[in-house]
């Protein structure tokens, strides 16, 4: 009713329902004024949840939980698109004294204590939904590679079964969205591959979930209990992110329909040719020098800005010169983790954060990097959500910077836990490339 125009609130304890698109049949205004008591219940509850912290919100195991507006998002491009299959990909070779037992116990304790990594996404009544699983002792596949007489075949075969389960298609509706699979390749040899769908987690999610497992590991095979798990939990997140949307749209949607209003999106120089090829996505990866990254952090201490910041300008000052722009929208990929409670949940919280970039390019970097510092800010005091994202798709599908605090080893799930070697003496692990 919103996106139509419609607007409800309560005025001298009366409710007031404004239509001016007359877009409301008589039943259903009747329906709004039988329901007073609960819309007014609700908008309450809406301003009294935003102001304080997400909390364990009361539910059967078996009620379906909304969508976050990030899960909604990715639904709308998967129809669009008919991408179901958004994996998220990871393989580790161990090496060493592996106590499957206890890495089969420290995975069900994973998958007890997040309810992320056993949702399914259903579609009840027309709307898309997260549907939790009840906690279940996790049964490891494991395939043993030994039949295979030389090193090299393993190796290859091994490739070859972990390449096969990053392409099988998730099944969205009956799940898993989260699969594990164990290859042994030798009594001291092993290879993990793990496969999540991007709609239950994202690249923080990932860093997150693996620290937790080493650190379960860890303890399981020092026989030890396990240790205190967080409290908060996605579909907690998801459901307080929902009730309090009304209170979203009365601070921020006046500000971002302004701030947005007669932007364009960045356009890439391309020939005709590649007008007419479909949209893919693409990523490239570099690294910079050890001197040019000790430079770039010398600047952003001498502008007293984030290192990020710096990045961020230096990214847009190529872009308006590849594409001869000065005035466009840019999108940033953020965690979106705006609470304490939600550092360590497991589930899908990253969104783009939209950035109205407008200079002269007559400017200098300091003079640029003060405009694109104060418009993150700015953005960030008025966080979408992924609201933004549904509405305006188009400024999506263009080219975005996400920025990952996290070393390769941390995002490929190597071990980074000060007491591995301690405690965990006998195994290494280490990236699997496929």
């Amino acid at each position: 009713m919103y996106t139509q125009g419609v607007r409800i609130r309560i005025d001298n304890d009366q409710l007031v329902v404004a239509d001016p698109r007359g877009v409301l049949a008589d039943e259903q205004l009747g329906i709004l004024r039988e329901k007073t008591n609960e819309i007014k219940d609700g908008l309450a509850a809406s301003k009294l949840l935003s102001a304080g912290p997400p909390v364990r919100v009361p539910r059967s195991a078996s009620d379906p939980v909304p969508l976050t507006f990030q899960q909604q998002w990715l639904w709308d491009v998967m129809q669009e698109s008919n991408a179901e299959n958004l994996s998220m990909p990871f393989s580790l070779r161990l090496s060493g004294e592996l106590d499957v037992e206890s890495l089969r116990r420290s995975l069900s304790e994973l998958i007890r204590r997040h309810e992320s990594l056993r949702t399914r996404i259903d579609v009840v009544d027309g709307v898309p939904m997260q549907i939790v699983d009840q906690p279940y002792d996790h049964t490891l596949v494991i395939t043993d590679m030994e039949a295979h007489v030389s090193e090299l075949e393993r190796e290859r075969q091994a490739r070859h079964i972990v390449e096969e389960l990053f392409r099988e298609r998730f099944e969205l509706v009956s799940g898993p969205l989260f699969k594990v699979r164990l290859l042994r390749l030798s009594e001291y040899r092993y290879v993990l591959a793990i496969a999540i769908h991007h709609i239950i987690t994202d690249g923080m999610s990932v860093v997150s979930m693996f620290r937790e497992l080493w650190r379960l590991y860890a303890e399981a095979i020092r026989q030890q209990q396990f240790s205190s798990e967080a409290h908060q939990q996605y579909a907690d997140y998801a459901i307080w992110q929902r009730r309090t949307h009304y209170h979203w749209l009365e601070q921020h949607e006046e500000y971002w329909t302004k701030k947005l209003s007669g932007t364009d999106r960045v356009r890439m120089p391309v020939t005709g040719n590649e007008l007419e090829k479909p949209f893919t996505l693409a990523e490239m990866s570099f690294s910079l020098s050890l001197e040019l990254t000790l430079a770039l952090r010398d600047l952003a201490r001498q502008e007293r800005a984030q290192l990020s910041m710096i990045v961020l300008t230096l990214y847009i000052v190529v872009l308006s010169r590849w594409c001869d722009q000065r005035n466009f929208v840019l999108p940033f990929n953020v965690a979106g983790r705006h609470r304490p409670e939600h550092v360590h949940v497991l589930g899908y919280f990253a969104h783009i954060l939209f950035l109205r970039i407008d200079f002269t390019g007559s400017e200098t970097f300091a003079e640029l990097l003060k405009i694109v510092t104060h418009e993150f800010a700015e953005a960030c005091r008025h966080i979408d959500s992924g609201r933004v994202s549904i509405e305006r798709p188009e400024l999506v599908f263009s080219t975005f910077l996400q920025w990952l605090p996290w070393t390769a080893d941390e995002l490929a799930g190597v071990p980074t836990l000060r007491e591995w070697e301690k405690y965990v003496p006998n195994l290494s692990v280490g990236p699997f490339p496929v």
